[in-house]
């Protein structure tokens, strides 16, 4: 895991303006590889990886331009790097890509952190936030913040599998709910012996038809109406932009696929993104969940987050989406409240 290191005194001998920390930002002329280091010691989603901050473009707007921003804390004569951002500047409106990432030092300074790159940004209509992130909801501190108007904030619960809340995985598997358990069970009973097939990199395309197909099948039996086409398209287009971090694992029988199971593992955090199983086997999807979230807790040193995507509170009542959301609560997830806003600056 990257380290990034931090002057003892940086936090102490930070200067300030009227009582705000002096941050200063700049375009950054990071590797890819280095940009993603920083990121992950943030705790920042997949979304905010350098290949990952073209996602926004495809969501809203192909002809925009992407920017990458460094910013750095004035410490006496010197500075120091705290946080980064990536942000896609459009025809209408400013978007920042997920989020500001900071190092968990310096989680305080986010009002000077975002004064500092409005400013070099300047005026206009902005987006900030995501449904992927485990950051804490800004909406507050965004309405402190001088010359930002009509701020409008969307609530979203993240949920995600905390592992630092257990001892070992299995005191966390003790706690998921009877019938999760349960089903994990049964499928042990019903095949005498199961393996995994795994695909990562740019292997990983070539399972994605398949999988989409099984969702496709999972969604019409669900009474949800989706496009085999519009599936594949999406799922093609956020691999293509995370390819470096997906996996892909087949949960075989013999020479049978059972479930299929798509991810993005990146720093010590793990994205549930899709998965379906065979109508015929109805518990090989537990099965495999319970490897991913195993094998998600020892990689991480049991210090990382399995975020199974957020609770669209919009949907609720639904059948479908409150049955998504029970299925994720069996697992024992805990919810991250953050926040989508958009408002304007400085006009």
């Amino acid at each position: 895991m990257f380290e990034y290191e931090v002057p003892e005194t940086a936090d102490d001998g930070a200067a300030e303006v009227n009582k705000r920390r002096i941050v200063n930002v700049c375009k950054s002329t990071m590797s890819a590889e280095s940009w993603d280091d920083f990121a992950k010691v943030c705790d920042a989603s997949f979304r905010c990886s350098y290949a990952g901050t073209h996602l926004w473009q495809f969501e809203h707007d192909v002809f925009s331009k992407v920017e990458r921003l460094e910013l750095f804390l004035q410490v006496g004569p010197g500075q120091v790097k705290i946080g980064q951002c990536a942000v896609g500047i459009g025809r209408k409106r400013i978007v920042f890509s997920d989020t500001i990432q900071l190092l968990p030092e310096f989680e305080e300074c986010w009002s000077d952190c975002m004064r500092a790159v409005l400013d070099h940004l300047g005026p206009g209509l902005y987006q900030y936030g995501s449904e992927w992130t485990i950051a804490p909801c800004r909406a507050q501190a965004a309405a402190s913040l001088a010359g930002i108007v009509e701020l409008r904030s969307r609530l979203v619960d993240v949920q995600a599998i905390d592992f630092s809340r257990w001892d070992d995985f299995e005191t966390y598997y003790k706690s998921v709910s009877t019938n999760a358990r349960r089903n994990v069970k049964k499928a042990e009973k019903a095949y005498d012996k199961l393996g995994f097939r795994e695909q990562t990199g740019r292997a990983v395309f070539r399972g994605l038809l398949p999988l989409q197909i099984l969702r496709h099948r999972l969604f019409a039996r669900k009474g949800v109406r989706s496009s085999l086409a519009a599936l594949l398209v999406r799922s093609t287009i956020r691999t293509l932009a995370t390819f470096r971090y997906n996996v892909l694992v087949g949960l075989t029988h013999g020479p049978h696929t059972l479930a299929r199971y798509l991810g993005i593992n990146f720093g010590r955090n793990y994205f549930y993104m899709e998965a379906a199983a065979e109508p015929e086997h109805p518990y090989a999807a537990s099965y495999l969940l319970h490897e991913m979230i195993s094998r998600s807790y020892t990689e991480s040193n049991g210090r990382g987050h399995f975020v199974m995507g957020p609770d669209d509170h919009q949907q609720r009542g639904t059948p479908a989406w409150d049955g998504l959301v029970r299925s994720r609560q069996q697992w024992n997830v805990s919810a991250f409240p953050t926040s989508v806003l958009t408002f304007h600056y400085g006009v």
